[in-house]
């Protein structure tokens, strides 16, 4: 039992992910679902939701720092990914402009969101967030 208990613990450790339960709100309204904190020049993140919610567009928003978004993918529940090829440069307190999610698929559940991102050279590593939000 010692064992296992030391495995998870040393285990959560290592990961890059930030799993976060889906949130309660009404649809049309943005909900913020998770944050990831810049940590090298050139990098990528896993933003993990747990639950059920279904978000039909999300956006992203730079925190405390700029920052420059290379990529994302969106990994949906049933497996398939949508390559969204983005570029964004986001100045600290903007939001990148909103980006519809595919429709026609048999779920719209996000099980996880792969951000590829870039620190600005001239900002301290581990000062630049991004929150990623999304509208049910």
């Amino acid at each position: 039992m010692f064992f296992l208990l030391v495995a998870f613990v040393l285990g959560s450790g290592v990961s890059a992910q930030e799993v976060v339960a889906s949130k309660s709100g009404a649809p049309g309204t943005w909900q913020e679902l998770g944050t990831i904190t810049v940590k090298s020049e050139l990098n990528h993140d896993d933003v993990v939701l747990a639950g059920f919610a279904e978000y039909r567009s999300i956006k992203l928003k730079a925190v405390d720092a700029p920052v420059k978004i290379v990529n994302m993918n969106v990994i949906w529940f049933d497996g398939k990914v949508d390559r969204l090829n983005v570029k964004f440069d986001l100045p600290a307190g903007t939001e990148s402009r909103v980006i519809d999610l595919k429709g026609g698929r048999t779920t719209k559940k996000i099980r996880r969101v792969t951000i590829w991102y870039q620190n600005d050279s001239t900002v301290a590593i581990g000062v630049a967030k991004v929150t990623l939000l999304g509208m049910k």
